[in-house]
Protein backbone atom coordinates (compact mmCIF):
# COMPACT_ATOMS: atom_id res chain seq x y z
CA UNK A 1 0.00 0.00 0.00
CA UNK A 2 1.40 3.36 -0.97
CA UNK A 3 1.82 6.32 1.37
CA UNK A 4 -0.73 8.22 -0.69
CA UNK A 5 -3.33 5.43 -0.29
CA UNK A 6 -2.76 5.30 3.48
CA UNK A 7 -3.09 9.08 3.77
CA UNK A 8 -6.33 8.97 1.78
CA UNK A 9 -7.79 6.27 4.06
CA UNK A 10 -6.75 8.23 7.16
CA UNK A 11 -8.45 11.35 5.82
CA UNK A 12 -11.58 9.39 4.92
CA UNK A 13 -11.75 7.88 8.41
CA UNK A 14 -11.43 11.31 10.01
CA UNK A 15 -14.17 12.66 7.72
CA UNK A 16 -16.44 9.71 8.54
CA UNK A 17 -15.95 10.19 12.28
CA UNK A 18 -15.92 14.00 12.01
CA UNK A 19 -12.86 14.19 14.30
CA UNK A 20 -9.12 14.71 13.88
CA UNK A 21 -7.32 11.49 14.77
CA UNK A 22 -3.82 12.39 13.58
CA UNK A 23 -1.39 15.23 14.12
CA UNK A 24 0.42 15.68 10.84
CA UNK A 25 3.85 17.28 10.74
CA UNK A 26 6.68 17.40 8.29
CA UNK A 27 7.88 13.78 7.97
CA UNK A 28 6.04 12.70 11.11
CA UNK A 29 2.59 11.75 12.32
CA UNK A 30 1.14 11.09 15.76
CA UNK A 31 -2.22 10.38 17.31
CA UNK A 32 -4.35 13.10 18.82
CA UNK A 33 -6.03 12.39 22.18
CA UNK A 34 -9.13 11.40 20.19
CA UNK A 35 -6.94 9.20 18.02
CA UNK A 36 -5.61 7.37 21.09
CA UNK A 37 -9.16 6.91 22.36
CA UNK A 38 -10.34 5.58 19.00
CA UNK A 39 -7.36 3.23 18.72
CA UNK A 40 -8.06 1.81 22.18
CA UNK A 41 -11.73 1.27 21.34
CA UNK A 42 -10.90 -0.32 17.99
CA UNK A 43 -8.41 -2.69 19.65
CA UNK A 44 -11.09 -3.66 22.20
CA UNK A 45 -13.53 -4.43 19.38
CA UNK A 46 -11.01 -6.63 17.57
CA UNK A 47 -10.05 -8.44 20.79
CA UNK A 48 -13.70 -9.03 21.72
CA UNK A 49 -14.42 -10.36 18.23
CA UNK A 50 -11.47 -12.76 18.36
CA UNK A 51 -12.44 -13.90 21.85
CA UNK A 52 -16.05 -14.51 20.81
CA UNK A 53 -14.91 -16.39 17.72
CA UNK A 54 -12.63 -18.63 19.80
CA UNK A 55 -15.40 -19.32 22.33
CA UNK A 56 -17.85 -20.11 19.56
CA UNK A 57 -15.45 -22.51 17.88
CA UNK A 58 -14.70 -24.26 21.20
CA UNK A 59 -18.39 -24.55 22.05
CA UNK A 60 -19.21 -25.83 18.58
CA UNK A 61 -16.52 -28.50 18.81
CA UNK A 62 -17.59 -29.59 22.31
CA UNK A 63 -21.32 -29.77 21.52
CA UNK A 64 -21.03 -31.23 18.02
CA UNK A 65 -18.09 -33.60 17.91
CA UNK A 66 -17.35 -34.82 14.46
CA UNK A 67 -18.65 -38.26 13.65
CA UNK A 68 -17.78 -40.44 10.73
CA UNK A 69 -20.36 -42.65 9.08
CA UNK A 70 -19.71 -45.86 7.20
CA UNK A 71 -22.22 -47.20 4.73
CA UNK A 72 -22.45 -50.25 2.60
CA UNK A 73 -24.09 -50.78 -0.73
CA UNK A 74 -27.00 -52.48 1.04
CA UNK A 75 -27.91 -49.28 2.83
CA UNK A 76 -28.47 -47.61 -0.54
CA UNK A 77 -31.36 -49.96 -1.37
CA UNK A 78 -34.83 -48.66 -0.77
CA UNK A 79 -36.90 -51.13 1.27
CA UNK A 80 -40.01 -48.99 1.63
Amino acid sequence: MTQRAVSKQMTQLEAELNVTLFNRGKNQISLTPQGHQFLSSAQDIVNNYLSALTELQQTSTEENPSCGWATSQLSNNNYF
